[in-house]
């Protein structure tokens, strides 16, 4: 009896809604060098997702800052520590577009951003443990000459207002750099607690400055995405599992 109201209790509790990701401010991945120091190594790495390696052709993952990045195609979950996944939802993949700007082909990070996934709606997290703090982050990069600092990076909020933004090149229009800027993009970090099994993420992008936004055109662009925990995973208690139950029960009796 107990595993039956255990096993609806956390069925029940993996249908909430999604938790709120709380997004920091995006960061210039290019700091005047070519270190690697923007890649995040809090905590555990859970998944690592390379939008840029082509798995088609026999590239293997790229590690970056100590985090290896394994090569995946849209709408095929990538599959990490406990059965944990990341899924790119629509979008286009386009292996080797993108260049590495000023980081003047610094191996490992040419093969994280020189290529990534265009028009993306989405982004599924998914075998989540609840009760676990989660960090996200997203890496967005343009370097062609053609692209400045107009293009943006949206993530969760609304298409007026998204929650997070991040910037695919931090060149301004007039042609001049920003202070402490070039021809690359920023990275964008958001924190959770996972109240659920699943999160989608869903990404804007703006070609005017953020005039306007829009999910799943050409600057709703992300080259590489990792999920970490960053506090320890939670043992389920048999309290906890009971009061599940409980929570359960109430609620059927309601209906």
């Amino acid at each position: 009896m107990l595993a039956s109201a255990t096993g609806l209790a956390l069925a029940l509790s993996s249908q909430l809604p999604a938790a709120t990701i709380s997004w920091q401010p995006s960061v210039d991945m290019y700091q005047g060098s070519t270190t690697e120091t923007f890649v995040n190594t809090e905590g555990t790495s859970i998944v690592a997702y390379n939008n840029t390696t082509d798995i088609t052709s026999g590239d293997t993952a790229v590690t970056v800052n100590g985090v290896s990045f394994t090569p995946q195609n849209t709408g095929i979950p990538l599959v990490g520590v406990g059965g944990a996944t990341i899924t790119i939802n629509g979008g286009t993949d386009n292996e080797n577009a993108f260049g590495d700007g000023d980081f003047s082909n610094n191996g490992s990070i040419y093969h994280l951003i020189r290529g990534g996934t265009f028009e993306i709606s989405s982004v599924t997290l998914s075998g989540l443990t609840i009760g676990q703090t989660y960090l996200v982050q997203a890496f967005n990069h343009d370097g062609r000459n053609s692209r400045h600092n107009d293009f943006i990076t949206g993530y969760d909020g609304t298409s007026s207002a998204p929650a997070g933004t991040s910037q695919l090149s931090n060149y301004e229009t007039d042609g001049e750099p920003d202070i402490g800027g070039a021809r690359v993009g920023d990275s964008i970090i958001g924190t959770f607690l996972a109240d659920s099994a699943t999160q989608v993420i869903t990404i804007y992008g703006s070609g005017n400055n953020g005039a306007s936004w829009a999910s799943g055109n050409s600057q709703s662009q992300i080259n590489a995405i990792q999920l970490r925990a960053i506090e320890p995973i939670p043992e389920p208690s048999s309290a906890l599992l009971v009061g599940l139950a409980g929570t359960v029960l109430l609620l059927r009796r309601r209906k």
